[in-house]
């Protein structure tokens, strides 16, 4: 199995996560853009601890992208 499959077994709870940090509709973009941006900078060894799943690496992911999202949302507000 790929590593990006087991990080993928998780995707409702990074749904949940997204949506708390309040993310509503972009939700499921912002998880989208997580995956691609692991599997592009190859973080198997950042997210998979042992065997493992890292939450914590991925809500920073998750987070980060949130946080881009939206001081991009806030530029063209202004």
């Amino acid at each position: 199995m790929k590593w990006i499959n087991k990080v993928y077994k998780y995707h409702k709870e990074w749904i949940s996560i997204v949506q708390n940090l309040g993310g509503g509709m972009y939700s499921e973009d912002i998880v989208s853009e997580a995956y691609l941006r692991l599997n592009k900078y190859n973080c198997e060894h950042k997210i998979i601890n042992k065997g493992k799943i890292s939450k914590g690496y991925m809500f920073f992911v998750l987070r980060s992208i949130f946080m881009v999202l939206i001081n991009f949302i806030q530029i063209l507000i202004l």
